[in-house]
């Protein structure tokens, strides 16, 4: 049995281990998701299975980056009453099914949690206060850069 596993073994790990092989394994096993009813809700019904029991553990992942638990996280939400810090969007409403939870970037300290958009606001304005404070000049028409188009 050892020889003809060490015969084998050559071959196996070649096999495993080359891209090709993987493509096409993963090109048939699309395939067959994209043409097989059955196979597909089988799939999709294990995938909401796994995301509704490792629900705690996938946000507690998230979260430890953070350095908060799900606890702390659930406190910020209560106080928050389930609704962005900025715009008072509640969790779905306008992008994703959750808040995110915003930090400062240079003490890593948490501040709340915000929606997509919010997060996504503050931070392409690299959390820089006089940034933001120019964007509101701007928006607000007092900057002096409005031009009357003809």
């Amino acid at each position: 049995m050892n020889n003809y596993y060490q015969k084998k073994k050559k071959k196996w790990e070649d096999r495993q281990s080359t891209t090709k092989y993987k493509e096409e394994k993963n090109k048939a096993r699309r395939m067959k998701y994209a043409t097989d009813e059955e196979f597909r809700n089988k799939h999709k019904k294990q995938v909401k299975e796994y995301q509704s029991t490792h629900k705690d553990v996938r946000m507690s992942q998230r979260l430890k980056k953070y350095g908060i638990t799900i606890e702390e996280y659930n406190s910020l939400l209560e106080k928050q009453n389930g609704k962005c810090a900025i715009c008072g969007a509640a969790i779905g409403d306008n992008s994703g099914n959750r808040l995110y939870v915003d930090h400062n970037h240079k003490s890593g300290k948490v501040r709340g949690l915000l929606c997509l958009n919010c997060n996504f606001g503050i931070g392409s304005l690299k959390d820089d206060v006089e940034l933001l404070k120019k964007a509101i000049l701007y928006l607000e028409g007092k900057n002096g850069t409005d031009i009357d188009m003809v």
